[in-house]
């Protein structure tokens, strides 16, 4: 498992479909929130700093132009493998890219955005990571 933990969005994005066939994925919580404002690189350092050092994430990033979660959001991307040891740059520099893309193909002039993740989320409008803490039954070394 801690083979593992080092390979995951190290030294590029980990898709959970990537590894989704060579493992047993079940979910074990439920999806919280992490607010970062304009997607910060030491937001993002946090945010992974939080995790448990031994437990893999889902993260799906997504924008949206409220704090509520019933209105409509827009995601930026499949979902994400993270864990404590993840490159905050990678993910900084792979999210920047997929907003500016859906500022462009959407026509997005000016937008509060969010990354959905799994602790909390604040009224103010900021980025959200929202992530999920999955099990592995059967390792697959990358």
């Amino acid at each position: 498992m801690q083979n593992l933990c080092n390979v995951i969005s190290k030294k590029e994005i980990t898709f959970l479909k990537d590894v989704d066939n060579y493992i047993n994925v079940k979910p074990i919580s439920r999806f919280r929130y992490f607010n970062i404002w304009a997607l910060e690189n030491s937001r993002i350092r946090e945010f992974l700093y939080s995790l448990d050092e031994l437990s893999i994430y889902t993260v799906i990033p997504f924008i949206t132009v409220s704090s509520k979660l019933d209105d409509p959001i827009l995601i930026l991307s499949r979902q994400i493998l993270v864990t404590m040891n993840s490159d905050p740059l990678i993910i900084h520099d792979y999210i920047t890219k997929q907003y500016e893309i859906a500022v462009q193909d959407f026509n997005i002039n000016m937008i509060i955005y969010y990354i959905q993740y799994k602790w909390f989320i604040w009224a103010n409008p900021f980025i959200n990571l929202y992530y999920k803490y999955i099990y592995y039954n059967n390792l697959y070394k990358f």
